[in-house]
């Protein structure tokens, strides 16, 4: 995703006497530059109010190019990584999973923007006590897929048990006729897709608006300058 910011000098230059038309590429090349680094400030403040605890990584996806007396055009984009994700909530529509799932975290400790800690799915899995239900699988047709956690065992028995079997888990230990773990935890849940609205982040809104609003006065601004200290 990119955005794009020209200068069209022709409009500019009308009504001009030679000296000042002169200083005008390079104070039109300071103004985009100064109008790219608006727009960067602009997009960074949408990131912030449209998704939720945003990460640092997405804030700082937001890229910007500089403009040159030879080529009056600046570039505000999002850097590819970032631009993966952040496309969806842009354009909107229903994403599909890179693998198998869409893991969505449930029963999971987030961090402070809501997502699932770097390591966390191999952690996870590590554990003895932790098992996937993957869809299809018979031992676990009865679970939505995901990853699940196993209650803690303790001094209440299964039926089996009375006869040489193992211990059940705290508090119900089986119930109804597919026999379910009562005390088994959904920790991630496997979506097939992701549904986004579209322009829940105002890409291109919030950089036209702020172009619009700041170009004339960076432009007059420089302009001004470059004649005052033209030699």
């Amino acid at each position: 995703m990119r955005f794009d910011i020209s200068s069209n000098l022709d409009e500019v230059l009308k009504g001009l006497d030679d000296f000042t038309a002169r200083q005008v590429p390079f104070a039109a090349a300071m103004a985009l530059n100064d109008t790219a680094e608006d727009v960067k400030i602009a997009e960074e403040e949408e990131i912030e109010k449209s998704i939720d605890r945003p990460i640092g990584f997405t804030k700082r996806g937001i890229y910007k190019t500089r403009a040159s007396k030879s080529k009056l055009v600046v570039e505000v984009g999002v850097k590819k990584i970032q631009a993966g994700y952040l496309v969806w909530q842009v354009k909107g529509g229903t994403r599909g999973p890179k693998r198998r799932a869409i893991p969505v975290p449930v029963g999971v400790v987030r961090n402070a923007y809501g997502n699932m800690r770097k390591g966390a799915l191999a952690k996870m899995l590590a554990r003895p006590d932790v098992f996937i239900a993957s869809e299809g699988a018979p031992k676990t047709k009865h679970l939505p897929p995901g990853i699940y956690q196993r209650g803690k065992k303790g001094k209440r028995k299964s039926k089996s048990a009375a006869r040489g079997g193992e211990y059940g888990t705290k508090g119900n230990n089986w119930q109804g006729k597919d026999k379910k773990r009562s005390t088994i935890k959904m920790l991630v849940a496997f979506e097939s897709s992701a549904t986004y609205e579209a322009k829940r982040l105002d890409f291109y809104g919030a950089a036209d608006k702020k172009a619009k609003a700041e170009f004339r006065k960076n432009l007059e601004k420089r302009l001004a300058e470059a004649i005052r200290t033209a030699k």
